[in-house]
């Protein structure tokens, strides 16, 4: 078979990931955080060294900062309306180029009246890409959010040159690495990006199900929007 569908998810996955799973599933295994025999030690120490791992290859100072999730979608979901939620019409600024997982959240912020939408066109001019941002976050932003690279036609955003815009007008940014994320280098701190959305099973390598929301230490932390235990 000749697989052509890896913006959806990354076919085949490395020996390593199965061979993984099949040991956990093998071995004795406990929940992190919910026991104190040795199986489940070993569960949080896994988690940890997870939460380190992830920290330092997306360039995040604080790896307590790192709150895992189901997917990008609910990464996305958290920071959008963890963030947005209790506002009155802030204006967010986005692109045009942005998945159903960011269009869905802003559209309903939009409809409980907590923000105004704004909308540029990116394109592979980096320089008039940057003026079109520019032009739509003219009159004031609170928050951007942006995909690193389009799930459609491909197309990577210069990241670190809008967040720094963003940062000078005094918002904060949230950035859908879906695409990106395993495919280029990302460095939160480098690229001023204060919100990193990941999933697992793209360019990462991982399996379906999993996915990552990282926080900068300068970023606000989201208001909950699931609540109970693990």
């Amino acid at each position: 078979m000749i697989y052509l569908d890896n913006a959806a998810t990354t076919y085949p996955k490395p020996i390593g990931v199965g061979a993984a799973l099949v040991k956990t599933l093998a071995s004795p295994f406990g929940n992190s955080g919910r026991g104190g025999h040795s199986a489940a030690l070993r569960a949080a120490e896994c988690v940890y060294e997870a939460r380190g791992a992830l920290s330092r290859f997306f360039g995040l100072k604080d790896e307590r900062r790192v709150v895992f999730t189901k997917n990008a979608t609910e990464a996305l979901n958290i920071a959008l309306l963890g963030i947005l939620s209790k506002r009155n019409g802030v204006r967010v600024v986005t692109s045009t180029l942005e998945h159903n997982s960011v269009l869905r959240p802003l559209e309903e912020l939009m409809r409980r009246g907590c923000i105004r939408l704004a909308f540029f066109e990116p394109c592979e001019d980096e320089e008039e890409c940057l003026c079109r941002f520019a032009r739509a976050a003219d009159g004031g932003v609170s928050l951007i959010v942006i995909t690193a690279c389009a799930n459609t036609t491909g197309l990577c955003l210069p990241v670190g040159r809008i967040c720094a815009l963003a940062h000078s007008l005094g918002a904060f940014t949230v950035v859908d690495a879906s695409q990106a994320a395993g495919r280029r280098l990302i460095s939160m701190e480098e690229e001023s990006v204060d919100f990193l959305c990941v999933p697992a099973h793209k360019g990462l390598y991982g399996l379906m199900g999993l996915g990552a929301l990282l926080i900068s230490e300068n970023a606000p932390c989201p208001d909950p929007v699931l609540f109970g235990g693990a």
